[in-house]
């Protein structure tokens, strides 16, 4: 097997010493005129591949990077192509609401399994075939071993989340309550469904991603509003950066935490731990 890193590949560092497994060399180098080099450094004839290549930051450069690494290998002479995406763009542009808009994420789709035998992702929930890998746990885990708290409630803040959020209450045998939004644009939204009083409750928000905060921050003045003691805001994704998080301090959030699969300023959660046997056992499914 062969681990080959992208430019957004940093967590194939922590899966290379995790599996005792050499990183491929690779030379990928942007030129000035905006185009990119590539260049895989050694053999890869006959060998199962695994790109590690994560979607933030810069999304659309990355989608083609990651097809530009996968038709070299392949025409190299690689056995079997995987993609190891612990994020993946696009996941709310796999259908259309507005007539006229492009679906994102089904032409990434077809892009990506024209090259790729199987993609792993970390909790995505977009309409793409995809084999998923839930971190909640790795989320709950977290917040046991690192956080006191009294009369715990866990907050959803969009219908979305219900899929993981009575999972991380029973965990922590906590309450829990889903929230319902409004989106009104790219940068604004409406939160609704607050639960009633919290005074003297501590509150644990989680939700898969936080792109601009702008939903966790209207979250948490929900939550404050309605009596909570202390405030954290968990995320798998967190593609915010210093200005979003320092919103969300002052909407009231008391702590903010994320895993790797991005890297950011909240970053705390290493991932590899759920891509290792993936990787280990040299026999995807």
């Amino acid at each position: 097997m062969l681990i080959i890193p992208g430019s957004n590949g940093d967590l194939a560092v922590k899966l290379s010493k995790f599996l005792k497994v050499p990183l491929t060399i690779i030379e990928i180098e942007k030129l000035k005129n905006g185009e990119k080099y590539l260049r895989i450094g050694e053999s890869v004839e006959g060998e199962e591949v695994y790109i590690v290549n994560t979607f933030y930051p810069n999304p659309d450069e990355i989608a083609l990077e990651n097809i530009y690494i996968a038709d070299t290998v392949i025409n190299y002479g690689a056995k079997k192509v995987y993609g190891i995406f612990p994020y993946i763009a696009y996941s709310r542009r796999g259908w259309r609401l507005i007539k006229g808009e492009a679906m994102q994420l089904k032409i990434l789709e077809k892009l990506i399994y024209d090259y790729y035998d199987a993609v792993y992702t970390i909790d995505f929930y977009g309409d793409m075939e995809v084999n998923n890998i839930s971190a909640m746990d790795l989320i709950s885990n977290y917040f046991l071993e690192n956080y006191e708290y009294e009369n715990l409630i866990v907050i959803g803040p969009d219908e979305e989340s219900a899929r993981w959020i009575p999972n991380i209450a029973d965990a922590l045998d906590a309450d829990y309550h889903i929230m319902k939004k409004i989106r009104i644009d790219a940068e604004n939204v409406v939160i609704t469904s607050a639960p009633g009083d919290l005074k003297n409750r501590d509150v644990l928000i989680v939700d898969d991603i936080i792109s601009t905060g702008a939903t966790s921050v209207q979250a948490v003045k929900k939550v404050k509003s309605a009596g909570a003691r202390r405030v954290v805001v968990a995320s798998t994704h967190a593609l915010i950066d210093r200005k979003g998080v320092v919103n969300m301090h002052i909407a009231g959030a008391d702590d903010i935490f994320a895993t790797n699969t991005v890297l950011s300023p909240v970053t705390r959660i290493e991932v590899a731990e759920l891509l290792t046997p993936i990787i280990s056992t040299g026999n995807p499914q």
